[in-house]
């Protein structure tokens, strides 16, 4: 499996925890990055939203930037609500360990 395609994995899998609301498993997974569950909760609560599944097509179209040699990688991902994308926005990075790879939330915002 590709680096991108492990990518994608994660992001994922972040994104069905962020959307079934299990930020504290996000949380002891080390996902949840420089923020903790009460920022990512209430950037979610605040815009006032139901985040959903995006469309699985979208995974694929997601644009991943490479910050160090095959080591870490950011992304942008937009959130999804119940009638389309929205411009709440997934920050993340994905740094590889050997054969393992973390993904960490950056930031969540409006862009």
């Amino acid at each position: 499996m590709d680096n991108k395609q492990i990518i994608i994995r994660l992001l994922r899998e972040l994104v069905k925890d962020i959307v079934e609301k299990n930020y504290l498993e996000i949380q002891e997974t080390k996902r949840i990055g420089r923020l903790d569950i009460k920022m990512l909760e209430e950037a979610i609560n605040d815009y006032g939203i139901l985040l959903v599944y995006p469309p699985n097509h979208i995974y694929q179209e997601v644009e991943v930037y490479e910050i160090e040699d095959n080591l870490k990688y950011s992304l942008d991902f937009d959130l999804w609500d119940e009638e389309e994308v929205n411009d709440l926005t997934l920050q993340c990075e994905v740094t590889f360990y050997g054969e393992n790879a973390q993904i960490t939330i950056d930031d969540i915002q409006v862009l």
